[in-house]
């Protein structure tokens, strides 16, 4: 499995998806802490990956967050435009991975500080990644 491949996948849907206007394929917590990151703002984070049969299993967290305004009167907003954008991300993997209780899929608002006072929502996946060939002989000559 080609890990950059992957994050590229998610990477081009991510941002061909309303109101996203950065990609991170990072922690968090460690990007929205930085400075100079553009909101609306999403992030792919594989958690780990797991081998069964021929299918390699992606675990994959995808957050998205932007800036709320001082008053805090786009927390609503922010936080459908990112059960949305979530959603919208997950049916477009669908199209090129099968995706683990797909209907089924918890997705949690947040309000939080960080570098910037963001809300945002963010979800858990499985998705289902064919096992590639390449990966039978990883020896040296």
């Amino acid at each position: 499995m080609n890990i950059s491949n992957f994050y590229n996948i998610v990477k081009q849907i991510a941002l061909n998806t309303k109101t996203v206007e950065s990609f991170h394929n990072t922690d968090p917590y460690t990007v929205w802490n930085s400075l100079n990151i553009v909101y609306p703002s999403f992030n792919c984070n594989i958690n780990f990956i797991r081998r069964v049969g021929n299918f390699n299993i992606v675990n994959l967290s995808l957050y998205y967050g932007a800036k709320l305004k001082n008053d805090s009167s786009n927390l609503f907003e922010i936080q459908s435009d990112g059960f949305n954008v979530i959603i919208n991300v997950i049916n477009h993997l669908k199209e090129n991975f099968e995706i683990e209780n797909a209907e089924d899929i918890q997705i949690f608002p947040f309000f939080q500080q960080f570098a910037d006072i963001l809300a945002g929502c963010y979800c858990d996946v499985n998705i289902f990644v064919p096992v590639e060939d390449t990966c039978e002989n990883f020896d040296k000559e």
